[in-house]
């Protein structure tokens, strides 16, 4: 019996921890994309929104993005 309680809690943690990670995977809105392809210059920053992205960003004060590194322009000198 004594087993119990600290089987309850962890079993309350992690379902938690699940439902939380359930929570976040909802709020995304779209993708940070940057392109570093001039090393000479900063990062050029790109937002691209999903669909519903502009209403999901009305509703609340902090979001969720997806972050993507890629570099467009091949350097081959």
């Amino acid at each position: 019996m004594e087993w119990l309680w600290p089987a309850a809690l962890l079993a309350a943690v992690l379902i938690e921890f699940l439902l939380f990670r359930w929570w976040l995977s909802g709020v995304c809105v779209g993708t940070l994309r940057q392109d570093q392809s001039d090393p000479d210059e900063p990062p050029y920053l790109f937002l691209e929104m999903e669909k519903d992205g502009f209403a999901k960003i009305q509703k609340r004060k902090k979001v969720v993005m997806r972050v993507q590194i890629e570099n467009y322009l091949s350097r081959n000198e």
